[in-house]
This record gives structure tokens, C-alpha cells and sequence, in this order.
């Protein structure tokens, strides 16, 4: 999987590269937030790492940027801080970060966090693609369009009333 770290101490930059090429992941490296936009543009990236601060543009400055253009595709972002007060957190997750992980990083929390997002990834793929094998049968049969519309409704309904089912007590 192509992950980019955006990270400005050179050492964590490092650290964090040799812990995901060691796993397998081809990993693309940037500076700072403005680096990490260029890079964005020309690669198709599904991961970012990031850091929260950082000179010229910071992680939450980053993440409000991708959480608000249109013109790139969605990205699972993981912030990597030392920044443990809740409010951090909560303006973290409010930019629109979607996972943290602690400084001094510990690879096999890292290895899981990316195992997860990539699951993650997965099912928002895998979602797109029904989605847009109902358009398209739509656009082909309006019966069969609305029909996979009641379904998808249906469906959306049932899993939520199963899933309330689950959480009550016994």
C-alpha cells in the first residue's frame, strides 16, 4: 500500500519510513503540509501519516484542506503526535483526522492501525463499486434502479435494527 509521511524532524520521518517499507508499504515523504499537496496532486494516495506540527502548513491545517476539496479522492489520515490533551483530540477528530497514534511510536501499534485503515479503505471501495453498479443498472432500467434504492433502504433499516438488537442488554 503507498502511504505518505508528512513529517518535519528528519529522524521521525526516518524511523517511520524503515518501520513501513519493513512491512511492505511503499512509503513517499514530504516536509511539511504545502509538500505534502504536491505530492497528493501527482500520486494517488489512499494513507497519510502525519504529524501535527509542523512548519508552513500543520496536520490540522492539512487535514482541513483535503477534508475540503473536491478535487481529491478520500484519504485515511493518521495523525502521530505527543499531543495527548482532549482537546487536541477533539479538534483532531473535528478537522477530521480519523486515527492518532502516540510519540514514541511502537511499530506493531502502527502495523495495526494501518491494518485498519486499510479495512477501512476496503469497505468505502467496495461500497462505491455497488453504488455505482446501481447507477448504472438504474440508468439502464428505471425499474430495477428504484428497485435496488428500496433494497438499499431496506437494508439500511434492518442493520440498524439488528444492531440496537445487539446492544441491549440481556
Amino acid at each position: 500500500m503507498k502511504i505518505l509521511v508528512v513529517e518535519d524532524d528528519e529522524i521521525s520521518q526516518g524511523v517511520l519510513e524503515s518501520i513501513l517499507k519493513k512491512d511492505g508499504h511503499e512509503v513517499l515523504l514530504a516536509g511539511n503540509g504545502q509538500e505534502a499537496v504536491e505530492v497528493i496532486k501527482k500520486e494517488q494516495i489512499p494513507i497519510i501519516i502525519l504529524d501535527w506540527n509542523m512548519p508552513v502548513m500543520n496536520g490540522i491545517e492539512l487535514t482541513r484542506f483535503l477534508r475540503s476539496s473536491t478535487d481529491i479522492n478520500y484519504v485515511y489520515i493518521i495523525m502521530v503526535t505527543s499531543r495527548n490533551a482532549k482537546e487536541d483530540l477533539l479538534e483532531g477528530l473535528s478537522a477530521g483526522v480519523n486515527d492518532f497514534i502516540s510519540k514514541p511510536i511502537e511499530p506493531t501499534e502502527l502495523f495495526l492501525r494501518i491494518k485498519n485503515a486499510g479495512q477501512i479503505l476496503e469497505l468505502e471501495t467496495t461500497s462505491l463499486a455497488l453504488f455505482s453498479l446501481a447507477k448504472l443498472a438504474e440508468s439502464k432500467d428505471t425499474d430495477t434502479g428504484n428497485h435496488l434504492e428500496r433494497i438499499r433502504l431496506y437494508s439500511k433499516v434492518l442493520g440498524r435494527k439488528y444492531a440496537a438488537l445487539m446492544w441491549m442488554p440481556a
